[in-house]
Order: structure tokens, then C-alpha cells, then sequence
């Protein structure tokens, strides 16, 4: 038995597919089932029912799964550790997450912090279900998002179901974004109802309205503007009387000076703003570097210490 058998069977179960494991691992499908037979036939065991619909574990192969959960972690963590360390490799860092000010101030002072060293970072801002995925075909090392009392249960099910675990950060009331030169502009506070005659901006979600990035109070608004990123999301704000119900963040250099945030008044849900990461794998040093970072941006931000 090897390592490499190991990850070979839990990426199989992973992707409930040879095609697609092998893909990811970046071997021959003929290979891959191979070490898996052959690990079958050293241990005594049939670890996968092969059908036409792919595969799936048997019982045995279930607590091979589990038994072998904690051999993999370490594995990952021990990889991860020493390739940090070593100078001459290249450090890999990807993080998804929904449009967020303050993940991009985070995602900033971590490139800072990594001046001296050859590295690949990535973020990718995306929607709720793409950063939920990346983590789980750990293209992303953790995934941004935010839970409220309505999409929560939602939210859940899916992180049960992909293995996945929400760490929560902080928590913001719902701020209504304009321009400095809207007519609402210099409002203290902002009732549901003020904004009826003015044009909503969310971003396009995927899926159940539950998965939307924005807080949409108003659906039934005549006037509705969908936008796929953060730059055209600003840019329409900035210049036209619509609005965006969101977190309230206002970053120097990273939102628009044109752009205001400003309470919105009554008993909205919250926003619960946080991370998701993948349960059975240790927390890396990088990942635990960024999510720091991150955590003081949201508490040196945040809307409601105004």
C-alpha cells in the first residue's frame, strides 16, 4: 500500500468518476484503475462498485475512506508546510468568494506580505455556488461567502452534503451603496420604501434566489440591473441613480469615492460574513495567514463602527 494509492481512492470518491479523478490528478485512466485493483487485491477487499454510471464506495470501501482520512490530512498539511518553506519552489494560493471590497483589500496585503518570495496567487471573484465548488474540487484553498437567517438552511445542506465547514468572521447590518450625488445620498438612515423609484443592481445569481450575492428586499422593483462583476457593478452605481443592497464596506482605492454606503433602516437580516473550507483537510499556513488578514480588514471596515 502507498500514498499515492490512498489519494488515488479519495479522489475517486471524491469525483464519483475515474474519468474526472484521473483528470485531476493528472494520470491515465488505465493507471488510475489499475493501483485502485491492485490495492484492492493487496488488501482483500472491493473498495468500488463499478456500473455504467460511474462509481461508488462499497461498505468496505467507506471505512477505508474514513480510516484513511487522517493519513491524507497529515499528508496534505506536511506537502503544504515544507513547499511553503522552501524558497526556490513557486507558493500556490487561490481563493474564491463573492464580490467583496474586503476580500480584495485581504487578497492585497497578502501579495505584500509574500514580496520576497516566487508565488502563483489567484483570486476569483465568482458567485456563491462557484466559490462553494472550488473549494470542494479544491481548486481554492477556502471560498468567501455570507449566510442570513433565509438562505442559511440552504447553505447548509449543500456544505453538508460537499463536506464542507462555514467558519463566521463577523457580522454586518445591510447598507443600501449610491452615488454621492443621489438624491438619497445624504440620508442618515434608508427605508425599504424610499427606494421604490429608483433602479435596483444586483449581481446575477445561479440557481435559487436563496444563492444570490445581494440582499433583495425590493424584487418587485420595475427597474432591475444585473451585472456579472465588481468593476461594472461600481461603474453603474457611480453614475446612475441605481442602488445595491450589500455588507456597507467602503475601502479607500478599492471602492469609488463616488460611491456612498448608508443603513438601511428596520429589521433586515443580518449578514453573516465568513469562509468555507473543506473539513477533513488541516487549515494551511497560508490560509490561516489570509483568513487573518481578512479579519482584521472587516473589523477596521466595518460599516457599523460609523
Amino acid at each position: 500500500m502507498t500514498f499515492q494509492q490512498i489519494q488515488y481512492i479519495a479522489a475517486v470518491a471524491h469525483y464519483q468518476s475515474m474519468n474526472k479523478a484521473a483528470q485531476h490528478l493528472f494520470v491515465s485512466q488505465p493507471t488510475l484503475s489499475q493501483a485502485i485493483k491492485d490495492l484492492e487485491t493487496e488488501i482483500g477487499v472491493t473498495i468500488f462498485e463499478r456500473s455504467r454510471q460511474g462509481v461508488s464506495l462499497t461498505e468496505d470501501g467507506i471505512e477505508f475512506l474514513r480510516l484513511s482520512k487522517n493519513i491524507i490530512s497529515e499528508l496534505d498539511h506536511l506537502q503544504e508546510h515544507y513547499v511553503s518553506k522552501n524558497s526556490a519552489s513557486v507558493t500556490h494560493f487561490q481563493v474564491s468568494g463573492q464580490h467583496y471590497a474586503f476580500v480584495v483589500d485581504a487578497f492585497i496585503k497578502f501579495i505584500k506580505s509574500h514580496d520576497d518570495k516566487s508565488y502563483v496567487f489567484n483570486l476569483k471573484e465568482t458567485f456563491t455556488l462557484g466559490a462553494i465548488d472550488d473549494v470542494y474540487n479544491r481548486k481554492s484553498s477556502l471560498g468567501v461567502i455570507f449566510m442570513t437567517e433565509n438562505n442559511k438552511n440552504i447553505i447548509n445542506q449543500i456544505l453538508k452534503k460537499k463536506e464542507l465547514e462555514f467558519y463566521p468572521c463577523h457580522t454586518v447590518k445591510p447598507h443600501v451603496f449610491l452615488s454621492s450625488s443621489h438624491p438619497l445620498a445624504k440620508r442618515k438612515t434608508i427605508e425599504e420604501k424610499d427606494l421604490k423609484d429608483y433602479p435596483m443592481v444586483t449581481y446575477e445569481y445561479h440557481g435559487e434566489e436563496a444563492l444570490a450575492e445581494d440582499l433583495v428586499f425590493n424584487d418587485e422593483s420595475e427597474q432591475k440591473i444585473f451585472v456579472h462583476d465588481r468593476g461594472t457593478m461600481m461603474n453603474v452605481i457611480a453614475n446612475t441613480n441605481a442602488y445595491n443592497i450589500g455588507t456597507g464596506y467602503l475601502i479607500y482605492k478599492i471602492i469609488p469615492d463616488e460611491i456612498v454606503s448608508i443603513p438601511l433602516e428596520g429589521n433586515h437580516e443580518e449578514m453573516c460574513l465568513g469562509w468555507v473550507h473543506l473539513k477533513e483537510k488541516k487549515v494551511s499556513f497560508l490560509t490561516k495567514q489570509f483568513v487573518d488578514i481578512m479579519v482584521k480588514s472587516l473589523r477596521d471596515y466595518s460599516p457599523d463602527r460609523k
